[in-house]
């Protein structure tokens, strides 16, 4: 690891800065933990005597748990030094995987203690994610930003790659309770990275009550119409893409027609791993993009989410929807680091976090319902036809985002410094070039 770090750093990039490096390894050390616990619980329910509803019950309160609470966990990561915020998640996190794996190793787990622990862990999550992108604003330069949100992603894709093949080995040979003791471990050990992070220091103010400033995170994106117009895009993305794993499954396991039909679960698993290694390249490539105009090339690369759907359309054979999971997922990681990197510069730094709990708030409470409506839509449409939905819902927005003029006023300088110039006489908010002081 150390001589990756090395060779990151030499570029002259966010990793050169030991405070950035501290939390970058931070995530990296929490998401190798983490990677191993999708197939652990899934094992550990069933092993304890949980059945498949009670293993999506645990799920569904992990993941509505975290929409409920994002919007108060941004609110108090703009209250608080976000460093402090996301040590305590961290530091809260790993004591209770640690427990539930003890829990497990002694016979003692019951399935209960899964959905709380997944509410429990969400809670977290709903405050760790705001206060990461607020402190990532703080940490990095504006012109190092892409590199350090790019280096961020890869934290994701990385461990993602062998995940699951470790997971599998780990639960074989020593249980699911290792798995989680080992996930606890590395959330403890992430925290203690981020104890090494200097705390940020606050202007001292007179604060507003909880909900005027969470009207106030409202009123920044609503206000700012490259802000709302692009959330508005990527629910519609959510909703589209989130299909791919309804429909996909259904192309290699129940269709009976198709050049990719009756690969089966080879066939899934393939594009599955597309899609993880394609992340992973798509984080590697936002290192080295350069745009003038950022969020019209992120909203080019998000439409590439629609290549899986129109290779299942063309009858292409299963290969070929691999590549195109591989490239949509490219795609999507080359847009996570644009966008961020605008957001965290165009966005007054004192509102950042609310600003990304809305953000992700669209994006995790739209994806269960393109998982929801897949299935009908196939029934009633056909399934060919049924691919036609997510195609458009990834096309149409994303595309005409690319020639809108409050999208295409957005520029970034050779030195990295995000910009919006003026696009109409009005010289309220959303048209003033903005420029937060750090």
């Amino acid at each position: 690891m150390t001589n990756i770090v090395t060779r990151l750093s030499a570029g002259g990039g966010a990793l050169a800065d030991a405070t950035f490096r501290a939390l970058w390894l931070s995530r990296l050390v929490s998401a190798i933990g983490s990677a191993v616990i999708p197939v652990a619980m899934a094992f550990a329910v069933l092993e304890i005597g949980g059945g498949v509803g009670q293993l999506g019950t645990v799920l569904a309160c992990g993941a509505v748990t975290e929409v409920v609470m994002l919007t108060v966990g941004g609110v108090w990561a703009d209250r608080l030094p976000r460093r402090t915020v996301m040590l305590s998640t961290e530091a809260f996190s790993g004591l209770l995987a640690g427990g539930l794996g003890l829990l497990l190793l002694t016979g003692h787990a019951q399935v209960w203690h899964f959905g709380a622990l997944a509410m429990a862990s969400a809670v977290g999550k709903a405050f760790f994610r705001p206060a990461t992108a607020g402190l990532v604003s703080e940490l990095v330069p504006p012109r190092q930003l892409q590199s350090a949100n790019a280096l961020l992603s890869l934290c994701r894709s990385v461990p993602a790659v062998a995940g699951p093949a470790v997971a599998g080995l780990l639960v074989a040979l020593a249980g699911p309770g290792w798995a989680y003791v080992i996930d606890g471990a590395s959330f403890l050990f992430s925290a203690l990275l981020l104890a090494t992070i200097p705390v940020g220091r606050r202007e001292p103010k007179e604060r507003d009550s909880f909900w005027s400033e969470l009207r106030g995170g409202a009123a920044e994106v609503t206000g700012r119409p490259w802000l709302w117009q692009n959330l508005l895009s990527h629910g519609l993305w959510n909703l589209g893409f989130s299909m791919l794993f309804v429909l996909g499954p259904t192309l290699v396991m129940v269709e009976t027609s198709g050049s990719a039909a009756g690969t089966g679960a080879a066939g899934w698993a393939a594009v599955s791993t597309g899609l993880t290694v394609g992340g992973l390249a798509g984080g590697l490539l936002a290192l080295r993009i350069s745009c003038r105009r950022p969020l019209v090339v992120a909203n080019l690369a998000l439409a590439t989410g629609a290549a899986p759907f129109l290779a299942m359309l063309a009858d292409a054979p299963i290969w070929t929807v691999v590549v195109a999971a591989a490239v949509a997922a490219a795609g999507t990681d080359v847009l996570g680091a644009l966008w961020d990197s605008t957001v965290q510069q165009l966005v007054p730094q004192e509102k950042m976090s609310r600003v990304t709990a809305y953000d992700w708030m669209v994006s995790l409470s739209i994806t269960p319902l393109g998982y929801a409506l897949a299935g009908p839509l196939a029934e009633h449409l056909g399934f060919t036809r049924a691919l036609l939905v997510p195609v458009l819902l990834i096309l149409l927005p994303s595309i005409t985002l690319a020639f809108l003029p409050a999208i295409r006023s957005i520029e970034r300088s050779a030195d990295g410094t995000v910009t919006q110039h003026p696009v109409a006489p009005d010289q309220s908010l959303e048209y003033q070039t903005t420029t937060p002081g750090r």
